[in-house]
């Protein structure tokens, strides 16, 4: 089977001198990638940098439009798949229905519609109507002391709960709403039989496994 090292070969082949998503095809299919900025960065930004990613190295992926292996880097902060050569970082250019799955992480990402924009999120069941998670960092500027008393504050990247969402289209995604009438106006002529199952297995709308219960349920309506 080919590898990472013929992959590469052909990246460097290819010219990615613009923004412009290039098209990379290999017998195990097809991948595209577009030119990420600069990948300079301050001193002190280089000691906070890898709280941007999920894993602090390149691993092992599938993607779903290539039968090769890839070695990808989740950047949650940006929403972006990359990877790396000669310094210069490339992202996975988003399409309809991709999938990237981490078989050491057991994690699967899918892209969903967010307000027409494509981003990344995490499989959280099986199904036609899906919930999804979604990562957040955010990042936290230096500050300075307001008073004597205070001290300074430097830049950082900081972790946040997952969002949560659901997809009943296998497209667009809508956020779980955190109040209760909101919540089972979303599932439309069944909201009341959602509401009589919450009740009885007493769950909790802002609790994954409890949100993992609801969408399962609301599968074999």
């Amino acid at each position: 089977m080919k590898n990472l090292f013929f992959f590469i070969l052909i990246l460097i082949s290819c010219n990615f001198s613009t923004v412009y998503s290039q098209s990379i095809s290999t017998s195990g299919g097809s991948l595209h990638f577009v030119k990420s900025g600069s990948t300079d960065v301050s001193d002190e930004m280089k000691k906070i940098n890898h709280k941007k990613y999920l894993t602090t190295t390149y691993i092992e992926a599938t993607v779903n439009t290539y039968n090769n292996k890839a070695f990808l880097r989740y950047n949650i902060f940006l929403d972006e798949m990359e990877f790396v050569k000669d310094n210069q970082i490339y992202f996975l250019h988003k399409e309809p229905k991709m999938t990237i799955s981490f078989k050491s992480l057991n994690k699967k990402y899918v892209t969903f519609k967010e307000s027409e924009k494509l981003g990344f999120y995490v499989e959280e069941n099986l199904g036609v109507s899906k919930l999804l998670s979604k990562e957040v960092v955010v990042f936290k500027e230096a500050k300075k002391a307001q008073t004597s008393y205070g001290s300074d504050s430097s830049a950082d990247y900081k972790k946040k709960k997952d969002i949560y969402f659901f997809s009943f289209d296998g497209v667009n995604v809508i956020k779980v709403p955190r109040k209760k009438k909101k919540f089972y106006t979303l599932f439309g002529e069944n909201s009341s039989k959602i509401k009589k199952f919450i009740k009885k297995e007493r769950l909790k709308i802002k609790k994954k496994k409890d949100l993992k219960k609801i969408i399962n349920y609301y599968n074999t309506l």
